[in-house]
């Protein structure tokens, strides 16, 4: 019943549903059993939607305790709980905290999983997003890369993401003072944004400014 009331967007339906079987699992169940540590990620995902990041961290927390208790540390399905903390620590601004364990999400998955695959997408990104706001400039255009790379052979391609990570990275780029990169990707933000805005749109309008501006510091250089 909890899950449906999430996917209701009843929050609070689905918390106390969720905290009903967790004081019923922790009279039943040994402390480090995966059911427990399942239902703490449940609770932690619920105050997330909620926006309630320090709860949500600490249901994350006891979740990744559990599961390292009885998991490999390089376990694919750890992955999954350090991507959740990562988000937290991203919502609540504090990248610093979020980089080890968004790093440590890709660091588990790539071992698993081909360079190339769909899943590995949204941890590109993730990372790379991180490391561009701390400023490590060329850490993050690789990742950029990776994602962008991934993003264009996908079956689910969306050209909304692909957007925005074209425009990422010519942001990078501009940044490394590589005009003619940041060109080549602004143009291709803008070629994106056709498929998703009419001409005289303020997004679409900004993506052609910002080309503009490029092509200006390239012809200054």
């Amino acid at each position: 019943m909890g899950m449906v009331h999430q996917l209701m967007g009843e929050y609070l339906k689905a918390l106390s549903y969720y905290e009903q079987a967790r004081e019923i699992q922790q009279k039943a169940l040994p402390p480090n059993n995966t059911d427990l540590a399942n239902t703490y990620n449940k609770i932690g995902k619920v105050h997330q939607l909620m926006h309630e990041y320090s709860k949500a961290l600490t249901n994350y927390e006891k979740a990744l305790e559990i599961k390292q208790q009885f998991l490999l540390s390089n376990h694919p399905l750890l992955a999954i709980h350090y991507n959740n903390i990562g988000s937290i620590y991203w919502h609540m601004k504090e990248y610093l905290k979020a980089l080890p364990f968004y790093e440590e999400t890709v660091n588990i998955l790539v071992r698993f999983l081909p360079h190339n695959y769909p899943l590995l997408a949204t941890p590109y990104g993730n990372l790379a997003l991180v490391l561009h706001i701390l400023g490590k400039h060329s850490t993050a255009l690789g990742y950029y890369e990776k994602t962008l790379q991934i993003m264009e052979k996908s079956v689910l391609y969306n050209s909304a993401l692909v957007r925005i990570f074209h425009y990422k990275i010519a942001n990078i780029c501009e940044e490394l003072n590589r005009y003619e990169c940041a060109v080549e990707h602004a143009k291709c933000a803008v070629d994106a944004a056709h498929e998703t805005f009419d001409l005289d749109h303020e997004m679409m309008q900004e993506y052609e400014t910002y080309l503009e501006y490029l092509h200006g510091k390239l012809d200054f250089m």
